[in-house]
């Protein structure tokens, strides 16, 4: 069994002095001139979509329920409505919202939905 013993421990020993050499063959203080064109350049820093502003939800004529989330650009607009969710741009600030086949136009009563083939849709 001391043979063993002893053998592991060269063993060992040999495999950490041969860890050191490889090791120290991968000298990191030598550049060169081809080097500098790995180095990481500065980039912008990401710029973040709108925060929501509020969210308000609404009662329309019919009944349902309709739930806007407005963007604090105000230009943007969440709208979620009979389960369906479409993203509403303005042109310009209290502009009416557009997309997804929906413009919405806010008031201090409510909004107005409108769409081709839709009925008119008051929200309060």
């Amino acid at each position: 069994m001391g043979n063993l013993s002893s053998s592991i421990v060269w063993m060992l020993g040999g495999m950490a002095l041969a860890s050191t050499v490889l090791l120290s063959a991968c000298d990191s203080g030598t550049t060169s001139a081809s080097n500098t064109t790995n180095v990481a350049k500065p980039i912008a820093p990401a710029k973040l979509p709108p925060a929501i502003e509020k969210s308000m939800t609404y009662r329309c004529q019919d009944n349902g329920i309709v739930s806007v989330d407005f963007l604090n650009d105000g230009l943007t607009a969440t709208l979620r409505t009979d389960g369906n969710l479409a993203q509403l741009k303005a042109t310009e600030t209290g502009g009416p919202f557009q997309g997804g086949g929906v413009t919405m136009t806010v008031d201090a009563s409510g909004i107005t939905l409108t769409g081709p083939g839709k009925k008119i849709r008051q929200c309060k």
